[in-house]
């Protein structure tokens, strides 16, 4: 079975709001997308991701215990929740924020081509006429 990790293979693609995505018979814009992502990323999402990491040992300073869960997601998907760092070449902690990002991404293990296929005209039945006139008169 194939792994999910396609570092090698994937190159994302920008996106704009406006472009179109189409899964079988759905079809919508990347900003509808973007939108249902940010809802989804809500308190339903917080809350199951804060309990599944504090049963891995990994508790992110109580803000569920002092906030409610809405303002906990926000917090966590938005503003960010105060933290520190500690990094080789700091000479001492420092205080930096922490937020979760859901980023989407599109990509292709294609080359991207380099421009858009000039559309070809259709043959003019008049062609062959002009190509017996140009070699009768060279």
């Amino acid at each position: 079975m194939k792994g999910i990790d396609m570092t090698d293979e994937f190159k994302p693609i920008d996106l704009c709001d406006g472009d179109v995505l189409s899964f079988g018979d759905d079809t919508f814009k990347v900003e509808k997308l973007r939108q249902a992502l940010k809802k989804a990323c809500g308190t339903n999402l917080a809350s199951q991701l804060y309990n599944d990491l504090r049963n891995q040992g990994v508790n992110i300073k109580n803000i569920f215990q002092i906030l409610d869960n809405q303002e906990s997601a926000l917090i966590l998907f938005g503003e960010g929740a105060d933290c520190e760092l500690l990094k080789p070449g700091y000479p001492s902690w420092r205080k930096v924020k922490f937020r979760i990002k859901v980023t989407l991404e599109v990509g292709t293990d294609a080359p991207e081509p380099s421009e858009p296929p000039e559309p070809s005209a259709p043959e003019s039945p008049l062609d062959d006429i002009r190509r017996m006139i140009n070699e009768e008169n060279q």
